[in-house]
């Protein structure tokens, strides 16, 4: 369901107003980059000293599409505990209407602790919100393509639902699950399209130990026992488009200048330099050698796509001056 070739996405953080954001959403499309995604999460506290709370997150990626011509719009990842699974459907058929067939429906257990304790919804334990992300999917993935669900679950009993208007993308939009432990990886190879390969947080939120364990050595794990689930499924792995989350992405005008920024950044995160190079959620150097690392990246894990976190209009011109048209996807 997703395009063949490399291609890069543009995560936003919704910490901006709206002008901003719709700025950097056209300035990534210019740029050739394939999707705009935003998070989904309420404001926990954490933007205080900046003033900044979180914005809604349907609303954005409905507003973005209708400002944009041709680069996909969705969530990375949107929080199946903050909608029932019939109005996510719901939105995500209007959404993909408004951007007439460019949604990418991102889709996530929930993970971040904070949130639902200020929030009062409950928050249940990891292998719950797991079941409940799957027993959701039996919902919304039918629903898309126009077909009627009735559901006895666990969690959701749904009777004679219809999705009318259905999406416009057939049979449905690309789904988009994100993770890196055990269960939710076991779903992904059975659902997803596009798979983005992030450090699990089982205590509610990412601890820095388990960033600096998501390693290569464990991406590189967690991409094979990704293949090996989805054949377990009886899908090809290839029908996965494995996706690289980095937040920390700086392209440098020389060699000397990346050693720095790598040497600074390794000191902040408490690692060897050596290990945050290779680091998966790392993109740091010239043009030339992210070139380079991109394509070793590409052949030692078949990854097919890139995530880059918050990046600005700078950010998006280099790559779309630099980049981007050498990949040919």
């Amino acid at each position: 369901m997703t395009a063949p070739g490399f291609r890069f996405v543009a995560q936003l953080v919704l910490d901006q107003d709206f002008e901003d954001l719709r700025e950097r959403a056209q300035a990534a499309e210019r740029a050739g980059f394939g999707a705009v995604l935003v998070p989904d999460h309420f404001y926990t506290g954490e933007q205080r000293i900046s003033g900044k709370g979180i914005g809604e997150s349907w609303t954005t990626v409905a507003a973005l599409a209708a400002h944009t011509q041709r680069i996909r719009v969705g969530g990375a990842v949107m929080c199946n505990l903050f909608r029932h699974p019939c109005l996510t459907a719901q939105i995500a058929a209007t959404v993909d209407q408004i951007s007439q067939g460019r949604l990418e429906l991102g889709l996530g257990a929930g993970w971040m602790q904070e949130e639902f304790r200020r929030t009062g919804l409950p928050f249940p334990k990891p292998g719950v919100r797991i079941r409940m992300l799957e027993e959701a999917l039996a919902i919304v993935l039918p629903a898309l393509e126009g077909r009627e669900v009735t559901l006895e679950g666990e969690f959701y009993q749904v009777r004679d639902f219809v999705l009318l208007p259905t999406s416009v993308q057939q049979p449905r939009p690309p789904l988009h699950i994100g993770g890196g432990g055990d269960r939710i990886l076991r779903l992904a190879g059975r659902h997803a399209d596009i798979v983005s390969l992030i450090p699990p947080a089982p205590s509610g939120r990412i601890e820095p130990a388990a960033v600096r364990s998501f390693d290569a050595a464990r991406f590189e794990e967690r991409v094979a026992f990704l293949r090996q689930a989805a054949e377990e499924a009886g899908r090809s792995p290839d029908e996965i488009e494995v996706m690289l989350f980095v937040p920390l992405c700086r392209v440098t005008e020389s060699a000397s200048e990346a050693e720095q920024v790598i040497r600074g950044a390794a000191a902040m995160v408490q690692v060897d330099e050596a290990t945050l190079r290779a680091h998966p959620m790392t993109l740091i150097g010239t043009p030339e050698e992210i070139l380079a690392t991109i394509a070793e990246r590409r052949e030692r894990w078949g990854v097919r796509s890139c995530m880059i976190s918050a990046p600005t209009r700078e950010l998006c011109e280099i790559f779309g001056k630099e980049i981007i048209p050498r990949l040919g996807g």
